[in-house]
C-alpha cells in the first residue's frame, strides 16, 4: 500500500516548523541563536525565490519605519559606544538582531502567501499551534 501525501502538506508542515524556530530558537551562543539562523535562511529564500515582491515588502511605508527606527537605534548605540569608550556592544549587537529578525519576519510572511496561498489562517492556525502545544505538554508534565 502507498500512501500519497499531497504536496502542499509536506511544503505546510516544513513552513510549520520553520515558524517553531523562528519563534522559539534556542540559544547556540551568548551571540548567536536559531532565530537568527532561520531569519537569515527566510531571507536568502525569500530574496532568490520572490526577489521583487521581498524588496516591495521590506521597503513599503510600514517597514520602512521599523527599519529607520531600528537603524536610528543602530547608530545611537554605536554612537553612545563610542563615546563613553565602552566594550559591551551587546546592545549594538541585540538591535542588529532585531532588524534582521524583522527581515526574517517579512520573509516568512511572503512565504506563507505564495507557497501556500495564504491569506492569514495558516498563519494564524499555525501560530496557535507552534504557542499552545507545548504550553500544554509542559502543563501535562507539571500536573
Amino acid at each position: 500500500m502507498r500512501i500519497s501525501l499531497n504536496k502542499n502538506f509536506i511544503l505546510s508542515k516544513i513552513i510549520f516548523l520553520i515558524l517553531f524556530m523562528f519563534i522559539f530558537g534556542w540559544k547556540i551562543t551568548e551571540y548567536i541563536d536559531i532565530i537568527l539562523f532561520s531569519s537569515f535562511f527566510l531571507i536568502v529564500f525569500s530574496f532568490l525565490k520572490y526577489r521583487k515582491e521581498f524588496i516591495k515588502y521590506s521597503f513599503n511605508r510600514h517597514s520602512l519605519v521599523v527599519l529607520i527606527s531600528l537603524y536610528v537605534l543602530i547608530m545611537y548605540s554605536l554612537l553612545i559606544l563610542v563615546i563613553n569608550s565602552s566594550n559591551d556592544i551587546q546592545f549594538v549587537l541585540r538591535t542588529i538582531r532585531a532588524s534582521i529578525n524583522f527581515l526574517g519576519g517579512l520573509a516568512l510572511l511572503l512565504i506563507y502567501k505564495n507557497k501556500l496561498n495564504s491569506s492569514g489562517e495558516i498563519l494564524v492556525s499555525h501560530i496557535y499551534y507552534n504557542v499552545s502545544e507545548p504550553s500544554r505538554q509542559i502543563s501535562d508534565m507539571i500536573l
